[in-house]
């Protein structure tokens, strides 16, 4: 009888710190990283630092994510007069959904060329963004467009530990 019970009580314990180790491990890790970009239409950088692109609510967001309810803008925005620096909250937001989010549509008669590393970047617009990765986006003529001039790791990690409102 004491071995039945002994077992028993085994298989709870083992059984238990299976479900709770699982639990742990099944959890989805919050999303919040930073990337780097650069605009270029016909040649001219382009500004995003106005007012008009910031998203001014805090980085919190994490528990709308988690049950479905965020918005697209707390996807993926800009903050702090930062124009060069995107905030992402979950891992597949692209670079078109920052534009739309913050109220940029590129003129559809012209060409949309990507550049990540030095290497042009099929539908840029549609691809995901991962952590630190800085692009350059040109858009109609790139006649003098320097592809060496990237958003340093630097800076963003810089914007990162600075901000006020989404910082890590």
């Amino acid at each position: 009888m004491k071995n039945i019970l002994l077992g028993i009580t085994l298989l709870v314990l083992i059984g238990g710190g299976v479900y709770y180790f699982a639990g742990k491990a099944s959890k989805p890790k919050d999303v919040h990283y930073h990337a780097g970009f650069v605009v270029y239409v016909d040649g001219v950088k382009q500004d995003y630092t106005d007012d008009q692109y910031m998203y001014y609510d805090i980085c919190s967001v994490q528990d709308k994510i988690k049950k479905g309810t965020a918005t697209k803008l707390e996807i993926i925005h800009l903050h702090e007069n930062v124009g060069d620096v995107a905030h992402i909250h979950e891992k597949g937001a692209t670079w078109g959904l920052l534009f739309e989010n913050i109220g940029i549509h590129f003129p559809s008669d012209k060409t949309i060329v990507g550049y990540k590393n030095g290497q042009e970047t099929p539908d840029i617009m549609k691809q995901g963004i991962e952590p630190y990765e800085s692009v350059i986006i040109v858009v109609g003529d790139g006649t003098g467009v320097d592809l060496t001039k990237y958003v340093s790791g630097e800076h963003i990690r810089q914007v990162e530990t600075n901000s006020k409102y989404c910082g890590k």
